[in-house]
């Protein structure tokens, strides 16, 4: 009796299918199946959708009591014929009063329901015979669309209901009513920009861009148009077109404080800091609640290392906004420069309060406790953050480092091998899994380690070291006395550097050589005691070594 509308052939890939929604609340009469395809045929041409098969029937979610919507369903071989009958129903009063929501399915969704068939519509455009209810239904619907009678409404008062329902989360309900709006005026301008703002909170990006897109041809002057444009294309990471499409908004609207401290997030991704900053103080210039503006701006000054400007802002949008994580989560960071790390801590356990599933809260909590020592609860704040999002690379790096202060190798070996596989380029992470290979004796990936850190950054004095200690356990002392050379270059001050060096120098036999750099060590760091025991015990094997 019952089968699933897009299986009734399973070699069958060449069609569509459009399922139609009604509230049964909201109908009038108890023969409801009568009543929806009376509905649909005020509003539909059966000539339209030629060659279709209908079905019909409670949904599942009905059937489980979940719902009570009563869904109709049209299968055609022609996509644009159910694309018609969609905009001729959303431009229906008399289907959108009895509408369930969302108002339609498309095939994907329909195939997890079991409709009865209905029947089928014929190369004439006449239904079947034995479409009993729907050949019906069309008889009593037809007076009433010979006369032409079509059901007008006005686009913007549609599109009222857009901000609480953006604001609602209801996406799927504002992208209906812009199909609505747009059914009775395809180049409605503001339906076509607002339908961009709803695909993109559903994370079509690129449907988005087209929907501003069409909207701007319609109203190129419509700046909300240009800067909704620019978020998309910031959130693509096309930000330089991004940047372009907010000076268009900024053009129209040179008073908007809102595009202002957008233009000022984009500088900051293209690292342009003080350009940032100009945009962002236009922006708390025109409009000193703009929150996010003085939380970016904070951004921009810690990145610029004017660590006590950046607290000041992030101070202040905190004060108009705070409960806002990321404000905490900037403000964690700038105290943890300052060396603040007791305020950081409780910023941390604020953003905590605030978003418990944020994992990017959690791992800035474990940043401070790991600053502070307290390792077990660095890695325990870490794995709160992996438990919420296993792939936050990040919280694999905090975790990383406190393991190997508590000296528990292998499971460094652990943390770092994952944080690599989601983001290999982290020269940090070779280095400290270089370390822990090291420290584990296996030289040979050690060293290796350290190589691929140096890839990645040729300019980190730790891998440098790193890659010298290793040489040096594999015996390769010129391997060893050319990596902390490079270390030297870089840091010349580095006391361990010039001790390490001063060892592969004996190793090699260059006591004279060695004797000077333990000395250079000392000089920089005179307490450094492994430094002063080797270079007595290079003097006595210099002494015992020369002729009487």
């Amino acid at each position: 009796m019952y089968e699933l509308i897009l299986c009734e052939s399973p070699m069958d890939m060449t069609t569509a299918a459009l399922g139609i929604r009604f509230d049964i609340d909201k109908l009038r009469s108890g023969y409801y199946a009568f009543e929806c395809w009376k509905i649909v045929w005020e509003t539909v041409d059966p000539e339209i959708i030629r060659n279709s098969a209908l079905f019909e029937g409670d949904t599942r979610a009905t059937l489980n009591g979940a719902e009570n919507v009563y869904c109709l369903a049209i299968r055609d071989t022609n996509p644009s014929s159910l694309a018609s009958v969609r905009e001729a129903l959303i431009a229906s009063e008399g289907y959108r009063q009895v509408a369930a929501t969302p108002m339609f399915v498309d095939e994907g969704q329909l195939s997890n329901e079991m409709l009865v068939r209905a029947g089928q519509v014929d190369s004439n455009g006449d239904i079947s015979s034995d479409s009993l209810i729907a050949k019906s239904a069309l008889q009593e619907a037809r007076p009433t669309r010979k006369q032409g009678k079509r059901p007008t409404v006005s686009p913007d008062a549609l599109m009222a209901a857009a901000p609480s329902l953006m604001n609602s989360g209801k996406i799927q309900e504002l992208l209906e009513m812009c199909d609505r709006a747009l059914a009775i005026d395809p180049k409605y301008a503001k339906a076509l920009i607002v339908r961009g703002l709803g695909l993109h909170k559903l994370g079509r990006m690129e449907d988005a861009l087209v929907a501003y897109d069409r909207g701007l041809t319609m109203d190129p002057n419509a700046s909300n148009g240009w800067h909704s444009k620019s978020l998309t294309l910031y959130a693509l990471g096309r930000l330089n077109e991004a940047l372009v499409a907010i000076d268009r908004a900024l053009q129209i609207q040179p008073k908007d404080a809102d595009s202002w401290a957008e233009k000022g997030v984009i500088l900051l991704g293209l690292g342009r800091l003080e350009d940032a900053l100009t945009s962002l103080d236009q922006a708390v210039g025109l409009n000193p609640n703009q929150w996010r503006a003085w939380i970016n701006r904070s951004v921009g000054l810690y990145k610029m290392g004017r660590f006590e400007e950046a607290l000041a802002a992030s101070d202040r949008g905190l004060s108009i906004e705070s409960n806002t994580p990321d404000g905490w989560a900037m403000r964690i960071a700038i105290l943890s420069q300052l060396g603040k790390l007791k305020e950081a801590l409780s910023a941390s356990d604020r953003a905590v309060a605030i978003a418990p599933s944020l994992v990017s809260a959690w791992t800035a909590k474990s940043g401070v406790l790991l600053k502070m020592g307290r390792w077990d609860e660095a890695i325990s704040a870490s794995d709160r953050a992996l438990g919420i999002d296993s792939k936050f690379w990040q919280a694999w790096n905090v975790k990383a480092v406190g393991l190997y202060q508590l000296r528990r190798f292998q499971e460094v070996l652990t943390a770092t091998d994952r944080s690599l596989a989601i983001k290999g380029n982290q020269p940090g992470q070779w280095v400290i899994r270089g370390e822990a290979l090291t420290n584990l004796a296996r030289f040979e990936e050690a060293l290796i380690a350290h190589e691929r850190a140096l890839a990645a950054d040729p300019n980190n004095i730790e891998a440098w070291i790193g890659k010298g200690v290793a040489a040096g356990n594999l015996s390769r002392w010129d391997t060893a006395l050319s990596a902390f050379d490079q270390a030297i270059r870089i840091n010349p001050k580095h006391a361990l550097t010039w001790s390490n060096r001063a060892g592969a120098l004996r190793s090699l036999g260059r006591s004279d050589e060695a004797l000077a750099s333990y000395d250079h060590a000392l000089e920089i760091s005179p307490t450094l005691a492994n430094a002063s025991r080797d270079r007595d015990a290079l003097k006595k094997e210099m002494a015992t070594s020369r002729p009487e």
